[in-house]
């Protein structure tokens, strides 16, 4: 039998996450306490969109943030 510990015991949450497709990354980036912000990119065109951009430097802190040309912000 297996348990599974609640995510805040597990510490996911202060921790990045990258999701990959085949041209597309998602990057899920902690912010606030229990919140996540939303960095899509399209490997093709170097454009990205940020969701609900609580925390702006986190953003432009991102190790893959300079690898888009253009960002657009959704709220």
């Amino acid at each position: 039998m297996t348990t599974t510990a609640p995510l805040k015991e597990l510490n996911y949450h202060s921790k990045p996450h990258l999701l990959m497709q085949r041209n597309m990354r998602v990057k899920l980036l902690p912010a606030l306490e229990d919140n996540y912000m939303y960095l899509l990119i399209d490997e093709a065109t170097k454009q990205a969109a940020i969701v609900d951009p609580v925390e702006p430097k986190k953003v432009f802190d991102c190790e893959v943030v300079h690898l888009v040309v253009q960002i657009s912000v959704v709220q």
